[in-house]
């Protein structure tokens, strides 16, 4: 079987207990075992600098896309860590962002960003010019998001009501999708199926905390050691990977 690379964001928590960039984007090759294959970027807002980067896509090229949430822009890398643009700037106008936390990529090359704090969804074509605007009066808080094979944007919106939402790629809403006892989704993918699986937030009324996806869950309770096989909280990321295994980004964990 062939390798592929998977883009994974490094995070710090600093004594003041807030959560800092350090370093980078991190490439591994996964076959029976990881190998690193190199980091890029540094903390800042320079050209080639990174500020919170909280999702990565990969073109067919290999350059790599970068949302950062802090500096609101999308950085965009070669497949050997060089910097090539960025686009987006903080503000509300068309062209601007606020607080970038999802990206993927349609077929077309376009690139569809989730704005958290300023509940839309920014679409721009491959060389960063702005296209429109999706669920600008629909969405709570986008976080992740996921282009399925008819180009339709599966968003999670991390928000107790219908955490999950679909449009189509001219902004039309198809459906929500409400998930009872949600906290709020933020991971969000489909398998080669057509299945939606989400990293959602379930608290009940014995204040646990689970992780579903795509109905099955795993339970935590709130302030307690979590074991490997199970989620501490809301998962920044999901993806389906070699081998049909789901690849789960936990925070603040580590791994």
């Amino acid at each position: 079987m062939g390798s592929f690379p998977i883009l994974v964001v490094s995070l710090t928590r600093e004594t003041t207990k807030l959560w800092l960039l350090t370093l980078v984007i991190i490439a591994f090759r996964f076959l029976m075992r990881r190998v690193f294959i190199r980091a890029f970027g540094s903390s800042g807002g320079g050209d080639g600098q990174l500020n919170q980067p909280y999702a990565v896509v990969v073109d067919l090229q290999g350059n790599c896309f970068v949302a950062e949430s802090d500096n609101h822009r999308v950085s965009v890398f070669d497949s050997k860590g060089q910097f090539l643009r960025k686009f987006g700037s903080k503000g509300n106008g068309n062209g601007q962002l606020f607080s970038p936390r999802g990206i993927d990529l349609m077929s077309n090359g376009n690139v569809v960003v989730g704005e958290y704090s300023i509940s839309r969804v920014s679409i721009f074509d491959s060389q960063g010019n702005f296209v429109r605007h999706v669920g600008a009066s629909q969405l709570a808080n986008p976080y992740h998001l996921f282009i399925d094979s008819d180009g339709n944007i599966l968003v999670a919106d991390n928000t107790f009501a219908n955490p999950i939402r679909v449009f189509k790629s001219d902004g039309t809403l198809v459906k929500n999708i409400s998930i009872a006892g949600s906290g709020g989704t933020v991971g969000i993918c489909m398998d080669p199926e057509g299945r939606i699986i989400a990293g959602v937030r379930m608290v009940d009324s014995e204040n646990t905390l689970t992780q579903w996806f795509g109905g099955e869950a795993c339970v935590k309770k709130k302030n307690v050691h979590t074991p490997r096989e199970n989620f501490q909280t809301p998962t920044l990321g999901v993806r389906v990977c070699e081998k049909r295994s789901l690849c789960v980004c936990d925070f603040p964990i580590g791994y």
